[in-house]
């Protein structure tokens, strides 16, 4: 596993604006993850009615309080697959970046980043549900 500083994890782009030239300004990854669960957690908390929540945190088995954080975790991690080479590789601006940083250091493969989001969470939460929290 990397050790990384929050300077270098800041370096890894989640959303660009690919209508401006080179270096293109960039959203970091980790904030936007971090921006989309506080959103699910704000819909959950506050967009859903008390029954809605109820009945979900039911079907998960939990209390509503921990079904709206798994539910805002889930959220958060949808685009861990960004973190890959492959999809940093995509912005010149950001390969180079990562270059810099030692954190890319080969030509990579390009796969979409949801499959390889779904090949990462699947890896990290073997054996864990959120029965097992706690």
């Amino acid at each position: 596993m990397l050790d990384l500083d929050l300077a270098t994890l800041l370096q890894v782009w989640g959303k660009t604006d690919r209508s401006k030239p080179h270096p293109r300004p960039f959203h970091p990854l980790l904030c936007h993850l971090i921006d989309v669960a506080m959103v699910a957690l704000a819909l959950w908390e506050e967009g859903l009615t008390s029954a809605r929540t109820t009945w979900l945190a039911q079907a998960l088995g939990l209390a509503p309080a921990d079904a709206g954080r798994w539910v805002a975790f889930l959220a958060g991690v949808h685009d861990l697959g960004k973190a890959t080479p492959g999809f940093q590789a995509k912005d010149s601006g950001g390969e180079q970046r990562l270059r810099a940083a030692g954190l890319l250091d080969a030509v990579v493969a390009e796969a979409p980043h949801g499959l390889l989001s779904t090949d990462l969470l699947r890896r990290l939460l073997v054996g864990l549900s959120p029965r097992t929290w706690g």
